[in-house]
């Protein structure tokens, strides 16, 4: 996991000294802990408040889940995931979205995930990062790339 972070600091310092809201990313974590299978998503609040023409005071746990079931759409196996037991946590210039996907401990051969996640934010990235069975693999999904099937 801690290359996956050292890839994602990479991206955003590739050569580059950018201002704090220059590099337009979204990190997306799905990974297992014990028989969980856990979202975790962190994004940068002014970004996700200027493209949804929302104020501070709007930025709430429903808004945010109402944009992801329009943008994010995760598979297993072909049986699509909901959003269970979210939470929401403003720090700022962040803020972190937590769910959980799925509860058992069978086994999943494959993930599959569209996902246009602000996606008409110009240079905008989704990186997505898999941590399950053993297996952490690394995807960077964009405005030409917004869907993705993990063999796992």
């Amino acid at each position: 996991m801690i290359y996956s972070i050292l890839i994602a600091a990479a991206l955003l310092l590739s050569g580059k000294s950018y201002d704090v809201h220059e590099v337009a990313i979204a990190v997306f974590t799905i990974e297992k802990k014990d028989h969980n299978i856990l979202l975790e998503l962190t994004f940068d609040r002014d970004d996700y408040l200027e493209y949804n023409h929302l104020q501070s005071h709007e930025l709430t746990l429903a808004q945010v889940e109402i944009y992801l079931n329009e943008n994010l759409n995760i598979s297993f196996d072909g049986e699509t995931c909901k959003l269970l037991e979210t939470k929401l946590i403003e720090k700022n210039p962040h803020v972190l979205f937590s769910a959980l996907l799925r509860s058992d401990d069978g086994p999943i051969k494959n993930i599959e995930i569209q996902n246009t996640f602000l996606n008409s934010i110009e240079g905008h990235s989704n990186i997505v990062m898999i941590d399950m069975h053993g297996i952490s693999k690394d995807y960077r999904m964009h405005r030409e790339r917004t869907k993705i099937i993990i063999a796992l």
